[in-house]
């Protein structure tokens, strides 16, 4: 029983890292306008880092999950199906953010001499929907693996990202584009759609 949910936590969890793979490597060779050297070596060290910890514990729970035994939750199996219903849609959002950002896309913090600023699809809602599509992942391989370690580790790893590198983005995007990324910035949330009452 318990490896089919194994195998559901890698389809989920490495279909969209495949999909960032493809992404990321079609934007190659484009030169950069603007670099943004506020993202310190310390942080590109924390952060790979920790990519690495995510990583490598999704992969120990999928090839030897009795080593992490010690943080199992026992969630019912319909908890465990809402997990992975949450990675589906996770997965088809994240392939929505990337068509929709098209060679936009870069894992630096860079602007591009050739780059648009995107307001269609989900960025007609929200201005770093990656970031959001990547709570959401982990909260599914949380509820499929039915593990608080990799539940938290992916969590908060996606939260300090939100958080440390956010602000970078912002600035190096309203350096670029300047009153058209302000504007974007009234109509738009962060990481959630801005509703109006």
């Amino acid at each position: 029983m318990d490896l089919q949910y194994r195998i559901s936590v890698a389809i989920i969890y490495f279909l969209q890292m495949t999909l960032l793979l493809i992404f990321y490597n079609k934007t190659k060779d484009r030169k950069i306008l603007h670099s943004s050297e506020i993202e310190t070596a310390l942080f590109v060290i924390i952060r790979s880092t920790w990519v690495l910890l995510v990583i490598s514990s999704i992969l120990l729970y999928i090839v030897y999950p009795a080593a992490l035994k010690w943080a199992e939750l026992n969630l019912n199996r319909p908890v465990r199906i809402i997990g992975i219903i949450i990675g589906i849609i996770s997965d088809s959002l994240i392939l929505w953010v990337l068509v929709s950002l098209g060679k936009n896309i870069s894992a630096a913090l860079k602007v591009r001499n050739n780059q648009y600023l995107v307001t269609t699809g989900p960025y007609r809602y929200v201005r770093h929907p990656l970031y959001s599509v990547g709570l959401l992942l982990f909260i599914s391989i949380a509820l499929v693996s039915s593990n608080w370690f990799l539940g938290i580790l992916g969590t908060c790893f996606q939260l300090f990202i939100m958080y440390k590198r956010t602000p970078l983005e912002e600035k190096m995007l309203i350096e670029h584009f300047g009153e058209e990324y302000r504007r974007y910035i009234e109509t738009t949330g962060a990481f959630f759609p801005r509703f109006r009452m």
